[in-house]
């Protein structure tokens, strides 16, 4: 077999050997020098997303996600499908991306059993800590907490949730899944609205 492919790649013209050498010499720098992730500016808040970030979600990102749509107000809801859904002692707190398609906008909501009680996230980086209410907030707010969620991430903070139902913080976002759920999920929201 390998006698075969060894004869055929000998007859190979030169510029088809070239061609293959470019091809392979681009896929081995993709793998070895990958995009970094850059932090998102939660001052300037937006909503909008553009015809193509929503091709390439719906195409290539909706696979990752449970989809459920909301007939009465017309959004689609994403929720990773690293996420428990089903426990909330296991996931106390999970993220939700909401596609208003017919104003092409879209938000990322903090989803969790809890409405009207003080509940929110203590972000710990460098041994200081930063409380962030959920309790009652708007669009705009979930969005700039889970811009800080998502530059904690990428400096490798960590997360605690902070309930009345809870005696104490507990950790969130502690094992793999977890943590790929939340980053992915940021990811996808952010570069969704065109902030990454």
């Amino acid at each position: 077999m390998f006698s075969k492919l060894f004869s055929r790649w000998r007859r190979m013209p030169f510029l088809g050997k070239m061609v293959f050498y470019f091809v392979g010499a681009l896929l081995a720098l993709a793998f070895l020098f990958p995009p970094k992730a850059t932090p998102v500016n939660y001052e300037v808040v937006s909503f909008f997303a553009t015809q193509p970030d929503q091709i390439y979600f719906k195409n290539v990102r909706s696979y990752y996600y449970r989809l459920k749509e909301d007939k009465d107000a017309g959004f689609l809801l994403y929720r990773h499908k690293g996420f428990n859904h089903l426990s909330f002692y296991e996931d106390p707190l999970r993220l939700m991306i909401v596609h208003n398609w017919r104003i092409d906008e879209a938000y990322v909501f903090f989803e969790t059993e809890e409405v009207d009680i003080d509940h929110g996230i203590i972000i710990t980086l460098n041994n200081k800590e930063q409380y962030f209410t959920l309790k009652k907030l708007n669009n705009e707010g979930h969005f700039k907490v889970a811009a800080a969620c998502y530059n904690a991430l990428l400096q490798g903070a960590t997360f605690q949730y902070q309930s009345e139902i809870f005696a104490a913080p507990v950790p969130l976002f502690q094992n793999q899944r977890q943590q790929r759920a939340l980053r992915a999920t940021l990811e996808d929201y952010f570069r969704l609205v065109g902030k990454a």
